[in-house]
């Protein structure tokens, strides 16, 4: 699969120097890689790199560790996660909007059909599911619960 890289920056907030201890990811698909300072000196930051590699053979999937860091005395467990996203190229924000705007004022009687598209493009599928908090008589959305197909386009109607 293909390797991607993120950067965490610890920096030192305390008094005096403080020695890191970082311990590995324990997996084979998060490796880190960083310059070994010795002593961090106070306001002083050491970057971490951690890199991803999926399996290629397990298809899409959560993953799951954690880098260990020791320091005088304090333990520092940072969560690393890895998981596929609907759309890697469109933020989340617009994928699923907060606000719909519904566009129109209909007559009595008439309708408006306003839809939302969710492309994919990942090869897995996702579940969804609409909760409506407020319900309102005129105003119905469907479908409430239903799969975002990998690698295709899913429409929620209002």
């Amino acid at each position: 699969g293909k390797t991607h890289t993120l950067q965490v920056r610890m920096i030192n907030n305390s008094p005096a120097p403080q020695r890191l201890h970082v311990l590995p990811p324990q997996t084979p698909y998060f490796k880190i890689r960083y310059n070994k300072k010795g002593m961090v000196p106070t306001g002083v930051s050491e970057d971490i790199y951690i890199q991803f590699t999926p399996d290629k053979d397990q298809g899409y999937k959560y993953y799951y560790d954690s880098i260990r860091i020791h320091c005088e005395g304090d333990k520092i467990l940072i969560p690393v996660h890895a998981f596929p996203v609907i759309n890697s190229k469109r933020p989340t924000a617009e994928l699923f909007p907060k606000i719909i705007d519904l566009g129109k004022n209909c007559r009595i009687g008439d309708s408006h059909l306003k839809q939302l598209k969710i492309e994919s493009n990942c090869p897995a599928s996702f579940e969804y599911r609409i909760e409506v908090t407020k319900p309102h008589p005129e105003i119905n959305v469907s479908p409430m619960l239903a799969d975002i197909v990998g690698l295709q386009t899913t429409t929620i109607d209002f």
